[in-house]
């Protein structure tokens, strides 16, 4: 099979159901921004292997294959995803996200001053894959607001807020594993 179709050289591609919509579509955006995020969090778990760093990496497995799942159902109109066997978020995949943040908050210093993203390498991407997150909610949120109701899949605006919550301990918890203050933004005057 081709990597190349064509199909796609007019600006527009194909959703599961092969209805063709514009690359710039609200929808495409979405899933899009959420494909590159998961494109980071691969970065992510690759840098953290490269530094042999020891932390578990199970939930960025979990979040990965979560945030897979989603674009697949956003890549499918509401009405026809029972065709595709499409796995949606659940309640506890946003109560798991919640769990492992509280894990690695029990280690973390408490914050009490905005912090600079910065640090390890590996919490410096951390923080590069939280603010693509927030993005991908902003997209979500541009795309739920011009589409039905029924077309963002449950759970899935609980689950990328505590997604970038998630993102965020962590690279506070990759830069404390390390040895990494958190740098603590200062007003200059």
């Amino acid at each position: 099979m081709s990597i190349y179709t064509k199909a796609g050289d007019s600006g527009t591609t194909g959703l599961l159901s092969g209805h063709r919509v514009k690359k710039n579509d609200l929808r495409v955006e979405s899933y899009g921004t959420l494909d590159e995020l998961n494109s980071h969090i691969g970065l992510l778990r690759a840098s953290i292997a490269d530094q042999r760093l020891l932390v578990d990496v199970a939930a960025l497995v979990f979040i990965q294959h979560k945030i897979f799942n989603l674009c697949s159902m956003l890549a499918c109109e509401s009405q026809d995803r029972h065709k595709f066997k499409l796995v949606s978020l659940q309640e506890e995949d946003v109560v798991y996200l919640e769990k492992q943040i509280d894990q690695m908050d029990e280690e973390l210093p408490t914050l009490s001053k905005f912090i600079v993203p910065t640090g390890t390498s590996c919490a410096s991407i951390a923080q590069v894959c939280r603010s693509v997150c927030r993005r991908a909610e902003r997209r979500l949120l541009n795309f739920k607001e011009s589409a039905s109701e029924d077309e963002i899949p449950a759970n899935t605006e609980k689950f990328i807020n505590r997604l970038s919550d998630y993102l965020f301990t962590f690279a506070r918890y990759l830069n404390f594993k390390a040895g990494a203050p958190d740098t603590f933004y200062v007003l200059e005057v």
